[in-house]
């Protein structure tokens, strides 16, 4: 009997079996491949965890230098300020509109335009401009019978932190070595014969001139003040080695804030209201002219009834009437300009006081938690490079062969 050909609905069951066996017996691969590769990882952490270790207490002391060797003390002081809007609910702006078209007055507002934004605020008081006037203020300070500026602090008599010391000269032998040394090589050309030589440059009083110890006073200054913004809501808060001298640093920027915002948004105005006033005065002064020409003309012809004498008079009375129309006007325009300049000079609220700290505060040791946990993390990364850096050379030797 001869064999019968194969069902093909047996094969196609067949290949179908086959191919779930193939496919159960990859994912039981792969999944065992995954298992291999994660305990192979948690191994590779395990048997190189010295290297964890090392990093974290090698960070640990580093936070321990960052933070008993930083400032010793340093006091906070405080204050809120709050800056009032002129808008079209001003008093003045309401009196404009309410009596301004019976006396002549224009009523359209000013709205809040050429007004500084108090986001600006921040950046005027890291300016330098700003800055150069705050270093050379005297204030007082607890620990010096005589007023001193921040200029003659911070040059004279303030002692940098050593933490900061040895940074400054850890980047000035690293990162910055190329500058450290093109700045050897200029201060040896750069002879004393050479610099007697140089001529004294006067500078234009436009350009803001600076020397070493103003940028370092500066410097030293951009660090201790900071200004945050909510609305219109500025809180400065200052800081400074002396309880005192840091109440009054804060007063004095606030100080200078108010004086240099003001000074700003009513420059304008208080330019036209001294063009203004200049016309008055002339309008006055020709006004009482035509007036005194008038009254001289009429004592002068009393029993005189000519046509020419009529005329003449007629022709001074109009001249003060006219003179007098021009007085009016500009009398109002400066009346104007009055109310303009008080609409547009800021008002400035102190919510908050600048309070004399009592306590000081520093660096926190818990900083030294962060900076251990960072450092095991940095411990983790090189164990994960030089596995990674192992095996791609072992597979570029692999390939090699």
């Amino acid at each position: 009997m001869s064999d019968t050909p194969d069902n093909p609905v047996n094969s196609l069951e067949v290949e179908k079996e086959t191919q779930n066996k193939n496919r159960d017996h990859h994912s039981t691969a792969d999944r065992s491949e995954e298992e291999v590769d994660i305990w192979d990882l948690v191994a590779m952490i395990w048997n190189n965890r010295i290297y964890i270790i090392l990093f974290a207490i090698a960070f640990t002391l580093i936070g321990l230098f960052h933070v008993t060797y930083g400032p010793a003390e340093q006091y906070v002081s405080n204050a809120v300020l709050l800056q009032e809007t002129a808008g079209s609910g001003s008093n003045t702006q309401r009196l404009l509109q309410q009596f301004g078209g019976a006396f002549g007055f224009s009523t359209s507002g000013g709205g809040e335009a050429g007004r500084i934004s108090a986001d600006l605020y921040p950046f005027i008081i890291s300016s330098a401009a700003f800055q150069n006037e705050i270093i050379y203020e005297e204030l007082n300070f607890s620990t010096f019978e005589e007023p001193l500026t921040l200029h003659e602090y911070f040059n004279e008599h303030y002692e940098k932190p050593i933490r900061d010391s040895v940074y400054d000269l850890a980047s000035k032998y690293t990162i910055m070595f190329p500058f450290t040394v093109i700045d050897f090589v200029q201060g040896i050309s750069f002879t004393e014969k050479e610099k007697d030589s140089v001529e004294v440059v006067e500078y234009d009083d436009r350009i803001l001139e600076l020397s070493a110890d103003d940028q370092a006073a500066m410097t030293e200054l951009t660090e201790r003040i900071t200004v945050t913004i909510n609305g219109n809501l500025i809180d400065v808060t200052t800081q400074l080695p002396d309880p005192e001298a840091a109440a009054m640093l804060n007063v004095l920027v606030i100080e200078k804030i108010q004086e240099y915002i003001t000074e700003y948004q009513v420059e304008k105005a208080r330019n036209n209201l001294e063009f203004i006033q200049r016309q008055y005065e002339r309008a006055k002064q020709q006004y009482e002219q035509a007036q005194n020409e008038l009254a001289t003309f009429l004592d002068q012809n009393v029993n005189i009834s000519t046509n020419v004498a009529r005329v003449e008079e007629e022709r001074l009375q109009n001249e003060t009437n006219r003179a007098n129309n021009i007085y009016n006007s500009v009398a109002i325009e400066l009346k104007q300009a009055e109310l303009r300049l008080q609409e547009e000079t800021p008002i400035f609220s102190i919510l908050q006081k600048s309070r004399l700290p009592t306590t000081s505060v520093g660096s926190s040791y818990q900083l030294v938690v962060v900076f251990a946990i960072v450092g095991a993390i940095i411990g983790l990364m090189y164990i994960f490079g030089v596995g990674i850096f192992k095996k791609t050379i072992e597979e570029i030797q692999l390939k090699a062969v």
